[in-house]
């Protein structure tokens, strides 16, 4: 048995802190374990359509540990080609977004 983190997102929009599906880690040769669970996450952001369809959104995604602090838990954005996301919006219908940028 392994230890996983609780991370959350804290400014999620419906109060669902949980992850609800239990998934395995995956043990590298070199000793690194990538734990990668599927989660469904909801975040409010305040959009602004006048370049529609041209514009770009910024959205603030604030995920952290809810019982370890900072200094105790490092969270590092994964690299590599995970930058386009399918999403359904609140009327089942299926949206592609791009991430043009990220930060820690």
């Amino acid at each position: 048995m392994i230890w996983v983190p609780d991370i959350v997102l804290y400014n999620n929009a419906d109060s669902n802190y949980n992850i609800t599906i239990s998934t395995k880690a995956t043990l590298h040769h070199d000793g690194e374990v990538h734990w990668e669970p599927p989660a469904i996450f909801k975040s409010m952001c305040q959009i602004d359509v006048q370049w529609f369809p041209f514009d770009e959104q910024t959205c603030h995604l604030k995920f952290g540990s809810w019982t370890y602090s900072e200094n105790l838990l490092n969270l590092e954005m994964l690299e590599g080609d995970k930058r386009h996301e399918e999403i359904i919006n609140e009327y089942g219908e299926k949206e592609n977004v791009s991430i043009v940028d990220d930060g820690i």
